[in-house]
């Protein structure tokens, strides 16, 4: 069995396409654009800052991650906050649970443009943690 936890799975899933940060990033963008709202009025600052590493902070216009993966996370609330309301509100989080993960054989696993999408789906989901069987 093998086990990819958190930032490995967003290394191995991610570095061939963009990392947590700039994923988050093109996420938040994407919800702007949708919303039909000007980007140059949306821009957003995403930092690492020196609270706990499974936490994020929605504050103002700046996006505060513990570390990489939360940064993400943080990201793609702001994302959804863009999509249903078209403005950010302060959040504050941490995670419920520390692993959050999903289990599946390696056959089944895709490749190529389907392996992005798939990691991207759960990122997206917030999980942290891929079982190969």
């Amino acid at each position: 069995m093998h086990l990819l936890r958190g930032a490995l799975l967003l290394l191995c899933g991610f570095t061939a396409w963009a990392g947590p940060r700039e994923f988050g990033l093109q996420g938040y963008e994407a919800a702007v654009r949708a919303r039909g709202l000007k980007p140059e009025r949306y821009r957003i600052q995403a930092m690492l800052d020196s609270g706990a590493p499974g936490s994020f902070k929605i504050r103002g216009r700046s996006v505060l991650g513990g570390d990489l993966r939360r940064l993400m996370y943080g990201l793609l609330e702001a994302a959804g906050q863009i999509r249903e309301n078209g403005r950010l509100r302060e959040t504050a989080a941490e995670p419920a649970f520390a692993v959050r993960a999903v289990r599946g054989a390696r056959e089944a696993l895709p490749s190529g443009e389907a392996l992005r999408l798939m990691l991207g789906g759960l990122a997206t989901a917030r999980f942290n943690t891929l079982v190969v069987l």
